[in-house]
């Protein structure tokens, strides 16, 4: 009879111990299965329990006051995003906040903009009421241009043409002024050519007023876009020697147990 006494180690934290005591003769055989252990081991009371032991090692990596990064302010150091977001808002501010006297010519820019735009659209406004009222009501047979005069002239789509005077009055009016259609409309035939070539200047007067408040309006546009990305520029600019006389170190260590990184800025001067 041979006893024999059989040992497994545990590898990577985990140890798995097992004593046996056997009487067959030939060596027992250990064998892996899955993730079950089969061991050939002898039955009845004699049979070893199998002990399975497993080992964790926790550790906590926790701030400490050499690890916790800080805000660190660099004087005169100017945000890019900050200048461009205030010159995108009010044309020339993020110049100024950087220091570039280019933003008064942004700021004087955009000013004229807004007077331009507000202004021609004021009077663009006014020279279509005057317009309107020298053609006059189409309601009212005594007006320059009339649907009673329109329908004793022989004209055919009196009714279509009040149905658009109703629905959008501004298409009215341009209507009778550049259809030639509508020309037998206007008062006094004979004369009613002259009525209608006033109009139609009148007309003229308003669309070329539209047009250049569109012109500036698109130019204000584009005045809040150059200024913010010349804000970022601006900002850039002054950043650049700073940035350059900046150096960061860093420096790991092992402190109270527990690992530590150290980031310092320095500035030259």
């Amino acid at each position: 009879m041979r006893r024999w006494a059989a040992f497994a180690a545990g590898i990577g934290g985990l140890t798995l111990g097992v004593a046996a005591a056997c009487c067959d003769p030939a060596p027992p055989s250990l064998e892996l299965r899955g993730s079950q252990l089969a061991y050939p081991l002898v039955s009845g009371e004699q049979r070893p329990d199998l002990v399975l032991a497993q080992r964790t090692i926790e550790r906590r990596w926790g701030p400490s006051d050499d690890s916790t990064y800080r805000e660190v302010s660099v004087p005169g150091w100017k945000s890019e995003g900050g200048a461009l977001a205030m010159s995108a808002l009010v044309p020339g501010t993020g110049q100024l906040y950087c220091g570039a006297r280019s933003g008064y010519l942004f700021l004087i820019g955009e000013a004229i903009g807004i007077y331009q735009t507000v202004h021609l659209l004021h009077k663009a406004n006014q020279l279509e009421k005057e317009a309107r009222a020298y053609a006059g009501s189409p309601l009212d047979s005594t007006s320059r241009f009339a649907f009673d005069t329109y329908e004793k002239r022989g004209g055919q789509d009196v009714a279509d043409l009040q149905a658009i005077y109703y629905a959008d009055p501004s298409l009215f009016f341009y209507l009778i002024a550049r259809d030639e259609r509508y020309r037998i409309g206007w008062l006094d035939y004979g004369y009613e050519e002259i009525m209608r070539e006033q109009f139609i200047e009148d007309r003229d007067n308003v669309e070329q007023r539209r047009k250049r408040s569109r012109v500036f309006r698109s130019a204000l546009w584009a005045n809040h876009l150059v200024a913010a990305f010349d804000a970022m520029r601006a900002a850039r600019l002054v950043n650049l020697p700073l940035r350059q006389s900046l150096d960061l170190r860093m420096k790991a260590g092992w402190r109270q147990g527990s690992p530590t990184v150290t980031a310092v800025l320095e500035r030259k001067f």
